[in-house]
């Protein structure tokens, strides 16, 4: 007679744990716990992920695309479990698609505490480096959307806004 050997029947309870933020072009680290009597894991990534580690165990290392569905099955030659899954969001550099709003011409004498806005306004978390002209200088808001400022001489007001994962492009007021 024929031993038999039973393999468990492989189930994913616990979802792909990961990072609390992933950015495109960073590596990192995604696992399920490991299930007794899997032979392999397969990894499903999002479009533009490539694997750094081996990705048949139930820890992979990738470094990041696009935004997407991660999914993780563990195998056995008695068959598949069902998936494991994780949307991940891709977090990017603030976009800024606006212009520095404030006036432009400003009579001599007329230069204290003159109002800039970035308009529309961008998201929330942004933290946002001014250029300010030779002669002008802050009265408050130098790291915010809208900074007031002294005006002395004329010149280039610019804005760059910025977050965990870098700087947007600059915006200019001549």
């Amino acid at each position: 007679y024929l031993p038999i050997h039973r393999l468990p029947v492989l189930r994913l309870y616990a979802p792909v744990t990961a990072p609390p933020e992933v950015r495109a072009g960073q590596q990192a680290q995604f696992s399920v716990p490991a299930i007794a009597g899997a032979d392999e894991y397969n990894w499903t990534l999002p479009a533009g992920w490539q694997v750094v580690s081996v990705a048949d165990t139930n820890v992979i290392d990738a470094t990041a695309g696009s935004a997407g569905t991660i999914q993780v099955t563990a195998g056995n030659q008695c068959g598949t479990s069902s998936a494991a899954e994780l949307s991940v969001t891709i977090n990017t550099a603030p976009v800024v698609n606006g212009t520095i709003q404030g006036p432009e011409t400003i009579c001599a004498g007329a230069g204290e505490g003159i109002y800039y806005v970035i308009n529309p306004m961008p998201s929330a978390g942004n933290t946002y480096d001014w250029t300010l002209p030779n002669g002008w200088s802050f009265i408050g808001g130098d790291s915010t959307m809208s900074p007031i400022v002294n005006v002395t001489l004329s010149g280039t007001l610019s804005v760059v806004a910025s977050n965990q994962c870098g700087a947007g492009t600059q915006l200019s007021l001549p």
